[in-house]
């Protein structure tokens, strides 16, 4: 059993009936916000780590866990995992990783990088841009930051709810009625450069570096290979590659299991976005394929049985 409590500043996890073997192992994912701005001193900037007995002592410590530089980047927001069909041993799947930025991003970014869990492959077969079952697809939506002026003889409080509640509820366009020539997606032009598929267990979206990156979301759709068994630590990352000047930027995200089933709340989302880029998200799904057909026979079966009742009724 394993359980979870805030403690100032940080977090304690308590194990119940549990053995942790020596050599093994071990990862947590916790869910939690970044502060403003790295700590100015980078000996001050880490983490402090203790493992504790029953009484409550100290039988391992590490207090020098270098944190990672913080990079501001259009106040991105912790990227999204859907999925479908049914994942399962040996299937493969269709994976959309959402990421949203509600502000415009500076100039810098030069690719986004995904990388699997250990055993899951990509199932790319081409480099086109466009949307194939066997490619990588990518589905833009610029974001309407337009502000909302004050009036000089406007209410105030009126015109800041408002403003905040347009902030905090952005409204995505169709990529194809950018507001501006500076809401495209600065992807690659070239389709030899625009994508990565050096490795199997990873892909790599680029991106022009010397173009401020728009506010907006983008989904990237591509089909992947489960392997037989998932690995006990199965998590995706997601990075924000800015070339040789800084590290990385690594998002996390909780894998999914054997059988699971991506929340509705994003499939709807992403359904909406597909749908306004004249897309269909379901596109290479065989369930919901299956199931549109059954539910073609039974209204055509349908259409049919009342239209002979209402022959035998005229007879």
């Amino acid at each position: 059993k394993l359980e979870c409590e805030s403690i100032r500043p940080g977090l304690k996890l308590s194990f119940e009936r549990s053995l942790l073997r020596a050599g093994d192992l071990y990862g947590f994912l916790v869910q939690g916000e970044t502060a403003a701005a790295s700590m100015p001193k980078r000996e001050q900037d880490t983490f402090a780590l203790q493992i504790l007995d029953d009484n409550e002592q100290v039988v391992e410590s590490n207090y020098k866990v270098p944190a990672h530089t913080l990079i501001s980047f259009g106040g991105v927001h912790s990227p999204s995992l859907l999925w479908y069909d049914e994942p399962a041993a040996l299937a493969t799947v269709w994976v959309t990783i959402a990421v949203r930025l509600p502000l415009e991003a500076p100039p810098g970014l030069s690719a986004l990088r995904i990388n699997f869990p250990e055993g899951v492959e990509h199932g790319v077969e081409t480099i086109q841009k466009g949307n194939a079952a066997n490619g990588v697809t990518l589905v833009w939506h610029p974001a309407d930051t337009e502000r909302i002026s004050p009036g000089i003889f406007s209410d105030f409080i009126a015109w800041r709810s408002a403003e905040l509640k347009k902030m905090a509820s952005l409204t995505f366009v169709n990529s194809n009625e950018s507001l501006s020539s500076g809401t495209q997606l600065p992807v690659q032009d070239d389709e030899r450069d625009w994508l990565d598929l050096g490795r199997r267990d990873e892909i790599e979206v680029r991106f022009v570096p010397d173009t401020a990156f728009p506010a907006g979301e983008v989904m990237v759709m591509f089909p992947v290979k489960l392997p037989e068994t998932l690995p006990a630590f199965n998590v995706w990352r997601i990075s924000f590659v800015f070339g040789n000047l800084v590290p990385p930027a690594t998002f996390v995200v909780p894998g999914f299991s054997f059988g699971g089933v991506t929340p509705s709340n994003l499939v709807l989302h992403a359904r909406h976005l597909f749908h306004a880029a004249n897309l269909n998200y379901f596109e290479f799904s065989k369930l919901q394929a299956s199931t549109a057909l059954k539910t073609w026979q039974h209204t055509v079966f349908g259409i049919a049985l009342s239209a002979a009742l209402l022959l035998l009724h005229t007879v």
